[in-house]
């Protein structure tokens, strides 16, 4: 709610950038026959903050 606050982005609009992201992900799993973490490694900087982002959400999710 912050973020959209700030950005002024309607609530579904976050819904749909959400969901493209994760539809995005998947299609990329599913047509190159990879393991997300290898996907993962094409798009994150080591160290970087998209790496420590997902970092967050996979120990959130323990």
């Amino acid at each position: 709610r912050e973020y959209r606050d700030r950005t002024r982005f309607p609530a579904i609009s976050d819904m749909r950038m959400v969901a493209q992201s994760v539809k995005g992900a998947a299609e990329l799993i599913l047509n190159n026959d990879t393991h997300p973490s290898v996907e993962i490694d094409k798009v994150c900087t080591p160290g970087g903050i998209t790496i420590k982002g997902i970092n967050e959400l996979h120990y959130a999710g323990r």
